[in-house]
């Protein structure tokens, strides 16, 4: 049944679920029921310190600044959570910042009010949602208007400790600009070349010890640094990705190479593989290991097959960068998982950028370099070669710039952000024969690769390393033969080939083209160092032609040397 209200009923009403809104700028006072967030100082302090940024927060309350720029920016950082947790109350963010660790060098300022009402007021220009109490969500029931903040595809290089706090309510966002793109990226460059120089100077640098350098993997790669991981479609990468995983979760050196400091958790994040896939190749992985050491691998990967729109920034050909959720998906994964190393297949999947957009590429990988410094892990990308490297190799001219950093595909900027690259090549039947041995050339193409650390932190160039891939990839490591053996095994067949031809009357061999005109296989590399080294053993000599231009093969018959005559050379 219908009943109708009188007015007094009715205001009564209104005034429970509609209270009046507080001030923005309310004075100074310790009453919390005054403030837009309910909270004094104590609380606001405590409730902060319990959120999920809790620990930023209590590092910036206390003073420390690591992981930012300059202080400048940490000053901002903890002005942005301060206004977030006071309702943007400016008299409560100042007396709070001037009680933290932080205000302790305001009197280094030359305006020391001057920066920090500049400070207050930038936190409160970006701070448009804040803190509510969840008493205060409950009992509202009228919709407030949405406030007009830009999407996050529209804004600059975001925070990485974008996440809820304790309440589940959006925490403040740290050092993010709420301009449009353009602005943005001024405001970005801006406080990121605004340091205190006083702590950069070579005087500081000669006084001081420097701390040793924190590596992941020994001498090779450097904690909070992003890599890659390249080659051609089906060279391998995927299956050397979860090697690697899998033998950092066991603490054990990446095919005795690659040292990692600890046993570390890895995180595989694949957008072109199935979940079949990655548990086919990470059982193949731990198939060799002892099985306290497979147990240990386990406990310490995880592998995570994505699909769909998966890109954590997107962006236009020579335009500034806009990020997506899903970098923030990728931060709270990390900070949740706290991983040595993580792993992202393939880079065009995670990049919606154009791939040879130097600037759009550049401004990516700062993205996952702030990241990485930030939660202290290692990020590599999977990445494919250009097509000049080709998809199988079968020429060792081929081979050396297929393991260079010139293999990279797309921006040439990749190369100079990369602290780490990791050739992957697949081999050919003439080459894998040149390198492994006959048996090797008799297989089907492809079935051997080859591996090179392209380039790291401040080492050389790594050895390269040979594998024979089996069923679903499975890696088996196996050692070249001694090219030197190999180059002499060579200098003695063409030598016997030559002595074969003077005793029959055939047709001498030319030196230019040598084991080419007789071996199938015989590059023009192979014949070459063939030659030279049957000339250097003085086995054979080269001669002018008795007619026409050129030079010919000649065995050099002495008592001192061997008669090659019946050499097997099949």
């Amino acid at each position: 049944m219908l009943r109708e209200l009188s007015n007094d009923t009715i205001s009564q009403v209104i005034q429970s679920h509609f209270p009046p809104q507080a001030a923005l700028s309310p004075q100074p006072t310790s009453n919390s029921a005054s403030r837009p967030s309910g909270l004094d100082d104590d609380a606001l302090i405590e409730k902060a310190g319990k959120s999920k940024n809790g620990a930023v927060f209590q590092r910036l309350m206390d003073g420390n600044w690591t992981g930012y720029k300059s202080q400048s920016e940490a000053d901002d950082a903890l002005m942005c959570l301060l206004a977030w947790w006071s309702g943007n109350d400016h008299v409560q963010m100042r007396r709070i910042f001037l009680t933290s660790g932080l205000a302790s060098t305001l009197h280094r300022k030359q305006n020391q009010e001057d920066y920090l009402k500049r400070t207050i007021r930038d936190a409160i220009s970006k701070t448009h949602d804040t803190y509510q109490p969840r008493q205060q969500l409950q009992k509202a029931a009228r919709p407030q208007p949405e406030s007009k903040q830009a999407s996050v595809d529209d804004m600059e290089l975001p925070p990485i400790d974008a996440y809820p706090d304790a309440d589940g309510q959006a925490a403040p966002q740290i050092n993010q600009d709420q301009k449009p793109a353009q602005d943005a990226a001024a405001k970005e460059l801006e406080s990121h070349l605004s340091v205190d120089w006083r702590q950069y100077t070579g005087q500081a640098y000669i006084t001081t010890v420097p701390e040793p350098f924190d590596y992941f993997l020994e001498n090779v790669f450097l904690r909070g640094d992003i890599g890659g991981i390249i080659g051609a479609p089906g060279s391998g990468k995927g299956h050397l990705a979860i090697r690697m995983c899998a033998y950092i979760g066991a603490g054990l050196p990446v095919f005795g190479e690659w040292r990692p400091v600890k046993p570390e958790i890895s995180v595989y994040i694949s957008a072109e593989d199935r979940l079949q896939t990655i548990q086919y190749r990470f059982r193949d992985a731990c198939f060799d290991l002892p099985q306290d050491l497979q147990s240990m691998a386990a406990k310490n990967f995880i592998g995570i097959p994505v699909h769909g729109r998966v890109e954590i920034c997107r962006g236009e050909r020579n335009a500034s960068i806009s990020t997506t959720k899903n970098y923030y998906a990728l931060c709270k994964l990390i900070e949740e998982i706290k991983p040595g190393l993580v792993i992202l297949d393939t880079l065009s999947r995670f990049f919606g950028l154009e791939e040879n957009d130097n600037a759009g590429m550049t401004a990516a990988c700062g993205l996952l370099e702030e990241a990485a410094f930030k939660y202290g892990c290692n990020i590599l990308m999977i990445h494919h070669t250009n097509k000049a490297s080709g998809d199988l190799i079968d020429k060792e001219a081929l081979l050396d710039s297929a393991l260079s950093q010139a293999a990279f595909r797309g921006a040439s900027s990749l190369a100079g952000a990369f602290r780490l690259l990791i050739n992957c090549v697949s081999l050919g039947n003439n080459l894998a024969g040149v390198y492994l041995g006959e048996e090797a050339k008799r297989e089907n193409p492809g079935r051997y690769m080859t591996v090179r650390l392209g380039m790291n932190n401040h080492g050389p160039l790594g050895e390269k390393m040979f594998f024979r891939r089996g069923q679903y990839g499975f890696l088996t490591r196996v050692e070249p033969i001694d090219q030197e053996a190999a180059i002499k095994d060579d200098a003695r067949k063409l030598t016997a080939e030559v002595q074969r031809r003077e005793n029959t009357g055939e047709t001498q061999l030319s030196e230019s083209k040598g084991g080419r005109e007789v071996f199938d296989g015989w590059g023009g590399d192979r014949c070459k160092k063939a030659t030279e080294k049957a000339i250097q053993m003085g086995l054979l000599e080269s001669v002018d032609k008795e007619k026409g231009k050129g030079k010919v093969l000649k065995s050099r018959k002495s008592s001192e040397h061997q008669d090659f005559g019946m050499y097997n050379y099949e």
